[in-house]
C-alpha cells in the first residue's frame, strides 16, 4: 500500500513538473522578441549619439535654445521608449523567472529520488524519468538561455535609462544657464580668433537627422489626431466641392471674385481652413511639425489667391512666403 502511495505522488509530481515546463515552453514562443528588442536598442544608442551632437560633444562656442529644447525633447521621447521596454522585460523576466523557481522546487521534492526496492520497479521508473528528461531537458535549455538573454537586456536597459536621465538633468542645466546669459556676449567679433569650428555641410546634417527624428517620433505618437486632420481636409474639400455644384459657381471674373474664391480650389481652401484651425490640437509639436502646417497652408492661399489680387501685391505675399520658408529651414 505505501510503495503504491509513494509511486502515485511520485507520478503525480512528474505530472506536474512536465505540465510547468510546458507551460514556460508555450511562454518563450509566445513572449517577446528578445533579438528584435537588442536591434531596437541599437537604434536607440545611435539616435541617442545623433541627438547629443552639439549638446555633449562638438559643443562649439555657444548653446543655442533651439538646439537643447531639440535635443531635450528627443532624449526624453528616448527615455519614454526605453522605459516602456523596460517594463516590458522585467515583465518577462520576472515571468521567466517564477517557472524557473517553481520547475526548480518540484525538482528538489525529495519523494522524487525515492527509488523503489524492488528492481523491475525502478527500472520502470528509471525509465520513466529519462524519457520525462528528454521531454522537458531542451525547453530547460532553452528557459535557461532565456533568463539569462533577458537579465543582459536588463542590465543594458538599465544603463540606458540611467545615461538619459543624466544627459535630460544636464541639458536643464545648460538651458538654465542660457538663460541666465540673455544680456551677456556670447560670440567674439569677426575678426578675432575663432574658439570653435566646424564645417558648415556637417552642421547641416547633423541638424537634418534631429529634425527627422523629432518630426518622426512626434508623428508616430499622434498618429491618430494627424489622421484625424486628413480626413478633415478630405471630408471639407468635398463640401467645398459640392456647395460649388450646388451654387452654380462657374469660373468668371465676377463669379469667383465675390462668390466662389473659396470654391474655386476646394482642396487648397480645405488646407488653409482645416490646417489652420486644427494645429492647435496638437501639444507641444516640434517646429518643423508646425512648419510643415503652416507651409502647407501658405502654399495653397498662394493658388487660392492667384489672378484675384493684384501683381505687386501678389508678388510681395510670394516674397514673404519664401523668405518664411528659408526661415523655416534655418
Amino acid at each position: 500500500y505505501n510503495l503504491e502511495k509513494e509511486s502515485i505522488k511520485q507520478q503525480d509530481l512528474i505530472e506536474k513538473i512536465r505540465i510547468a515546463t510546458q507551460k514556460a515552453n508555450a511562454y518563450l514562443k509566445t513572449g517577446i522578441d528578445t533579438l528584435a528588442i537588442k536591434d531596437e536598442l541599437s537604434s536607440i544608442k545611435t539616435w541617442i549619439d545623433f541627438a547629443g551632437d552639439g549638446v555633449f560633444v562638438n559643443e562649439g562656442t555657444a548653446h543655442s535654445f533651439r538646439n537643447l529644447t531639440t535635443t531635450y525633447k528627443l532624449l526624453d521621447e528616448l527615455l519614454y521608449r526605453v522605459t516602456a521596454r523596460k517594463k516590458q522585460v522585467d515583465t518577462y523576466h520576472k515571468k521567466l523567472v517564477h517557472y524557473r523557481l517553481q520547475i526548480d522546487s518540484l525538482s528538489a521534492d525529495s519523494i522524487l529520488y525515492d527509488f523503489p526496492a524492488d528492481s523491475v520497479l525502478m527500472s520502470r521508473y528509471l525509465k520513466q524519468i529519462v524519457v520525462v528528461a528528454k521531454e522537458i531537458g531542451p525547453a530547460d535549455t532553452s528557459l535557461t538561455l532565456a533568463i539569462d538573454n533577458s537579465n543582459q537586456i536588463q542590465t543594458e536597459l538599465n544603463q540606458m535609462v540611467n545615461s538619459l536621465k543624466y544627459k535630460l538633468e544636464l541639458i536643464q542645466e545648460f538651458q538654465e544657464k542660457l538663460a541666465a546669459k540673455d544680456l551677456n556676449r556670447e560670440f567674439a567679433n569677426l575678426g578675432d580668433t575663432i574658439g570653435y569650428n566646424r564645417p558648415f555641410p556637417e552642421v547641416l546634417y547633423f541638424s537634418a537627422v534631429k529634425a527627422k527624428l523629432n518630426l518622426s517620433f512626434y508623428a508616430q505618437n499622434n498618429i491618430g489626431r494627424i489622421s484625424i486632420v486628413l480626413l478633415l481636409v478630405v471630408a471639407m474639400a468635398l463640401f467645398l466641392r459640392s456647395l460649388r455644384r450646388i451654387t452654380g459657381a462657374i469660373d468668371t471674373e465676377l463669379t469667383a471674385v465675390n462668390n466662389g474664391l473659396v470654391l474655386r480650389y476646394p482642396l487648397l481652401s480645405a488646407n488653409v481652413i482645416i490646417l489652420g484651425l486644427t494645429q492647435f490640437a496638437f501639444v507641444d509639436p516640434p517646429f518643423i511639425f508646425n512648419c510643415i502646417f503652416w507651409i502647407i497652408s501658405a502654399v495653397s492661399l498662394s493658388f487660392v489667391l492667384d489672378g484675384h489680387i493684384k501683381r505687386y501685391w501678389q508678388m510681395v505675399w510670394l516674397v514673404f512666403v519664401f523668405l518664411f520658408i528659408i526661415a523655416c529651414a534655418n
